[in-house]
């Protein structure tokens, strides 16, 4: 069951690529953005990530989806 349930979110994660999101930046991992969705709990779901983008946490922003890391996002920001 946990297999087709980690199959599924590895789908899912693959699908977001392009897709544009707004997340809440959680914390810092070294230069890296750590964030969830609007929709997402913090250390229950996915993660998005933003390399290279340090930001303080709290921040808001709407990102770019560019590539899936197994059940997580990595973003770049958008700027308007």
């Amino acid at each position: 069951m946990m297999a087709l349930f980690q199959d599924r979110a590895q789908a899912w994660a693959r699908e977001q690529v392009g897709k544009e999101m707004r997340v809440i930046v959680d914390s810092m991992d070294g230069l890296d953005a750590v964030c969830r969705s609007e929709f997402d709990a913090p250390e229950i779901d996915n993660q998005v990530r933003i390399p290279g983008m340090p930001l303080a946490a709290g921040t808001v922003l709407r990102v770019r989806v560019v590539a899936a890391d197994d059940v997580d996002l990595i973003a770049e920001p958008l700027f308007e």
